[in-house]
């Protein structure tokens, strides 16, 4: 069974709508499939899909990294750590720069933040994630880095 998903994108240039477009694409739906995921808040009424509000970013040179994010696109440095991380302000979401041991991961990462590792990883990898890096002790969290079916590498962070 497929279902077909209808977008319309309103581009704006100076507060005028100047154009906007169809799109449409199809997305496969499973029925048999469970519908599982990780949720947080204190009660059902607070309980959500879980977010992300940090994006890791690889880099060589952390400090021509943080020079162009800074300098150049004016994104403001939230916390420094050395010559491993830094996160800047990307307005919505913080953009985390790695480099040396705190590069957990080779390509764009979201990071999740959740309440039970270990819960969060096993019902990931029945729903088809595979372990790149198992849960270890970081600097100021535990994560761990999973590669979600499709291809993308996503890691989950739960506080100390």
């Amino acid at each position: 069974m497929s279902v077909r998903v209808l977008h319309w994108v309103i581009v704006q240039a100076d507060d005028i709508a100047v154009s906007m477009r169809h799109l449409t694409s199809v997305v496969p739906v499973d029925d048999a499939a469970p519908c599982t995921r990780i949720e947080h808040g204190r009660n059902d009424e607070e309980r959500q899909a879980v977010k992300t509000k940090l994006m890791l970013c690889p880099v060589v040179d952390l400090d021509s990294a943080v020079a162009f994010y800074r300098d150049v696109l004016g994104l403001p440095v939230k916390f420094r750590d050395g010559d491993r991380y830094c996160a800047l302000d990307a307005g919505g979401y913080t953009l985390g720069l790695i480099a040396g041991e705190e590069r957990i991961v080779d390509q764009a990462a979201p990071v999740f933040q959740v309440d039970a590792l270990e819960s969060a990883m096993e019902m990931m990898l029945r729903s088809g994630a595979t372990t790149l890096s198992p849960a270890e002790r970081g600097p100021h969290e535990v994560r761990a880095v999973l590669r979600a079916p499709g291809g993308g590498a996503v890691v989950l962070s739960a506080p100390l």
